[in-house]
């Protein structure tokens, strides 16, 4: 792993084991990420992406291989210097958005920070504020989800994740649940963000929001495979 690396995976495999039956989600995978970079993976329905992206932002663990994440490895940690990794090193934003019903926009974007040590609730809720801002939603920081379109709800997702300041963004689907505008929408945001120096790493079954990225990942049958080769 090079010094700019943020991710960096050498021959990761992911198997489930089911009674007798061995399933290969994930072959002998090498990937790297530079800081800065914003990386599109794309694929068929089962080719593992979503085993990656678990991976990935920590959700689940490779069968064997190594993964280095922001200069940690991370087959070499326990569960709670895991969790503390996570907390510290990934952003995520998922296709259904995640947010807690009975929190207000404000509190759902305040979230990541409660289990932070060293930061009070002042803080808290300035560091909200300001990413709210960031994605156009300070306006509706007192109401619930439920009061807003799907279109907005990723935005707040979006604000959610990037308030602990990430060493990368992991963004699975972002766009799956939102109509052609909204999508547009959240991906021209995602590239603000971009533009701005941070890392992103999205899975995506559109091939007009894939080539949006610097650099696309092609996945087929749990193994990455050069631009459309898929033998």
């Amino acid at each position: 792993m090079n010094s700019s690396s943020i991710i960096a995976l050498r021959g990761v495999t992911k198997i489930f084991q089911i009674d007798d039956i061995e399933t290969h989600a994930l072959s002998s995978v090498d990937l790297q990420i530079d800081k800065g970079e914003f990386v599109s993976i794309t694929g068929p329905s089962g080719c593992g992406k979503s085993t990656l992206m678990s991976i990935l932002g920590l959700l689940d663990s490779a069968t064997s291989g190594l993964y280095t994440l922001n200069g940690t490895r991370v087959d070499l940690l326990t569960d709670s210097a895991r969790a503390k990794v996570r907390s510290h090193e990934v952003g995520f934003v998922f296709q259904a958005f995640n947010l807690i019903g009975d929190l207000t926009i404000l509190e759902n974007v305040e979230l990541p920070l409660a289990y932070r040590e060293g930061i009070s609730r002042a803080e808290r809720r300035d560091r909200a504020i300001e990413v709210l801002e960031r994605v156009g939603m300070t306006h509706r920081a007192k109401h619930f989800p439920a009061q807003l379109s799907g279109g907005q709800q990723q935005r707040v997702a979006l604000a959610r994740a990037l308030i602990g300041q990430p060493a990368i963004l992991l963004a699975d689907e972002p766009t799956g649940n939102l109509d052609s505008k909204n999508g547009e929408s959240v991906m021209q945001l995602l590239c603000e963000v971009h533009s701005t120096g941070s890392t992103i790493c999205m899975v995506t079954h559109d091939p007009r929001y894939a080539a949006l990225a610097d650099r696309q990942v092609f996945m087929f049958d749990g193994a990455v495979v050069p631009s459309g080769c898929t033998s």
